[in-house]
């Protein structure tokens, strides 16, 4: 009885330890989310004031960081409204998912000016930054994230992730692998956490998804022109002929390890 008793007892430890290491990784990585689910959320503040809606997200192409979100404040947009540059890290989901939280008074928004929709920012603005992110001492930035920031300077090629949406992935020898179906975004990291590849299939019967490491895809122009980029991952077709995806309803919280980064890399 006693031996019995010890073996509940280590195995209910065990479960615990599991447990708390697994919520300690989510806490590192920070929630992901899938980019369909947050194009179009409603941004409110603490008070429940509409601030506006999420329009599209600029993302750093090259270093798979997200620059900030699109958001579209007041009317239409491009009659009467306003796009704000909001910093990912100081957007947070609501409890009920239904909205994305920003730490900022709606007066902010009524009297401010946005950007020129003709020239978009290539960063967040700061005016919002420090509110609700993790700068105001939630947790230390990531190695990496530290030196994006750092890195500034250096060449950066910026995207709506509408432009990426939709955009063709290729293999290295030219081979059709389908196209990208959007991204999994982790907002407190500033990070795309992989691109949703929608690969075969007629009409979307037959299609299988995979979470493609975005550190994996290299953006190029096949034919020398800045009009036909696609996205050239270094795997072959056959790969995706013989192995499963993702269930398209449940996207995964990490990317695939079964491709790795790009080739030389």
């Amino acid at each position: 009885m006693k031996r019995t008793l010890g073996l509940l007892c280590s195995v209910a430890c065990l479960g615990l330890l599991v447990a708390t290491a697994r919520a300690e990784g989510e806490k590192a990585e920070g929630r992901v989310y899938k980019s369909p689910d947050l194009v179009g959320k409603t941004v409110k503040n603490m008070n429940g004031d509409t601030l506006g809606v999420i329009e599209d997200f600029v993302i750093d192409v090259k270093h798979g960081r997200v620059a900030y979100g699109v958001l579209a404040h007041g009317e239409t947009l491009g009659f009467g409204g306003k796009m704000f540059a909001i910093d990912p890290a100081s957007l947070r989901m609501s409890d009920d998912i239904k909205y994305l939280q920003l730490d900022a008074p709606l007066s902010d928004f009524a009297t401010a000016q946005g950007f020129d929709a003709n020239k978009w920012p290539t960063e967040a603005d700061q005016r919002w930054r420090k509110k609700g992110g993790r700068e105001e001492g939630r947790k230390e930035p990531a190695k990496d994230d530290r030196k994006a920031d750092a890195s500034k300077g250096e060449h950066r090629e910026l995207a709506r992730l509408s432009s990426i949406t939709g955009m063709v992935v290729r293999s290295t020898g030219n081979q059709d692998l389908g196209r990208v179906q959007g991204a999994a975004i982790d907002l407190e990291n500033r990070k795309v956490v992989y691109a949703a590849l929608a690969y075969g299939g007629t009409l979307g019967v037959g299609t299988k998804y995979f979470a493609i490491p975005w550190q994996a895809l290299e953006c190029k122009s096949p034919d020398l022109k800045p009009t036909n980029k696609v996205l050239v991952l270094d795997v072959d077709k056959q790969v995706f002929d013989t192995n499963a995806g993702f269930d398209k309803n449940l996207w995964p919280l990490k990317a695939d390890d079964r491709f790795g980064k790009k080739k030389g890399s």
